[in-house]
């Protein structure tokens, strides 16, 4: 006999983000321009102040979500000036279709720097992103995105406007609880046009960069975690031929309280120029140190807890975590999550029926620290309707949190 699957009413989220950083960059205005061959580049190398909120929303049902998310990057420079980027994006999200998450996307944007007029433009694109869960310890992502872009002085730059596509696709592997490697491919293929107003000489119309890269991330504490990267490629572009380019990254995170984090990061990228190339070749370093703090909030139905006060969700008591979850129909339940990169298949994880038939349950020892899961509902990954709070993962969905206290 089969069950009935009762549909929940949506459910209501939304979220702050706000880090304030401060550091050096060597090269600021590769931000806006792909090198400094580029029309949009500016000569900048000093300190700089960065504050950066970032606002969501979203509304969540079985298996259809609606996020949009708002963005302000503001960067106050000691010697060129304050630089503004604004990003904002509507996204219809896929997050249960069996192993695979499909996100899609509009964004806008605009950029604007007090040094310059020409350091102006709005931007508009559509990205596409998926995420494949099929195997234990394996995650495999890919996004494609394309990208218009309108300057405020396209006879000042030589360029009117852009139009950019770019794609990567990233094989990531669990090590261990907390540890995990990855491959990343990518690439950019970007074109200018002009409608005749300018009367600068030699602007390229044409810049195509292919890359690939290593990453890795390690936990190393409950409340600390290590990631450092590297990539080499190359860029060609019909003004300066080809460039060969190498670069990376290094960064900690240290959760200090439940919502505040203590951030530094260091970046490198060294570009050997081609033989067209004005500049010879360029490089750029960044050190940022900073705080981040981030707030999420959620609206939900109010649901009649069953006979004797057990309902769904997360909760520690005694060394243990309960997970439950409310579904009806379901032949099998188990939970997933970060605590063991995200193993399947073990008995100990699957939930077990209660006395209310429509309620699945199970309690795990799990190590102290902040740990990410998911349900797997008869082989399908489901978003924790209770959890305590929630973390986007990499693929556009959204894990739900529990915190073990030592």
């Amino acid at each position: 006999m089969s069950g009935t699957i009762h549909a929940t009413p949506p459910s209501a989220s939304g979220g702050v983000d706000v880090s304030l950083q401060g550091g050096y960059d060597s090269n600021l205005f590769l931000l806006v321009a792909s090198s400094p061959d580029s029309p949009t580049y500016r000569r900048y190398s000093g300190w700089f102040i960065r504050v950066d909120p970032t606002g969501t929303a979203a509304l969540a049902g079985d298996t259809l979500r609606i996020d949009l998310r708002a963005d302000a990057d503001i960067r106050q420079t000691f010697g060129s000036g304050s630089l503004f980027l604004e990003d904002v994006q509507l996204a219809l999200v896929r997050p249960e279709l069996g192993p695979i998450d499909l996100r899609i996307a509009l964004t806008g944007g605009r950029f604007d720097a007090t040094v310059d007029e020409g350091l102006r433009f709005s931007s508009a694109g559509l990205l596409l992103q998926a995420g494949w869960h099929l195997f234990e310890r394996w995650r495999f992502g890919a996004f494609y995105r394309l990208t218009a872009r309108w300057f405020g002085a396209p006879a000042q730059i030589g360029v009117d406007r852009d139009f950019a596509q770019d794609g990567q696709l990233r094989v990531g592997l669990g090590l261990a609880p907390g540890a995990e490697v990855a491959a990343s491919a990518g690439y950019l293929h970007l074109r200018s046009a002009s409608d005749g107003a300018s009367t600068t000489p030699g602007i390229g119309t044409a810049v195509d960069r292919l890359w690939g890269g290593l990453d890795g991330l390690y936990g190393w504490a409950p409340r600390t975690t290590l990631s450092a990267s590297g990539w080499t490629g190359a860029m060609r572009s019909d003004v300066a031929g080809t460039d060969l380019q190498v670069g990376g990254a290094a960064a900690c995170s240290v959760r200090w309280l439940d919502n505040l984090e203590v951030l530094a990061r260091y970046d490198f990228m060294l570009d050997r120029g081609g033989a067209s190339s004005t500049t010879g070749g360029f490089q750029r370093q960044v050190v940022m140190v900073g705080l981040a703090w981030r707030e999420a909030t959620a609206s939900r139905a109010a649901k009649p807890l069953p006979e004797g006060g057990r309902g769904e969700g997360s909760q520690t008591a005694l060394g243990k975590v309960r997970f439950s979850l409310r579904a009806p129909g379901a032949s099998s339940v188990t939970v997933v999550g970060s605590w063991n990169a995200w193993a399947s298949g073990l008995p100990e994880q699957s939930l077990r029926r209660t006395p209310d038939r429509d309620l699945w349950e199970v309690s795990l020892d799990l190590p102290p620290g902040a740990h990410r899961y998911r349900f797997v509902r008869d082989g399908v990954a489901q978003r924790p309707p209770d959890a305590e709070r929630y973390r986007r993962d990499d693929f556009g969905g959204e894990d739900g949190v529990i915190d073990v206290s030592p």
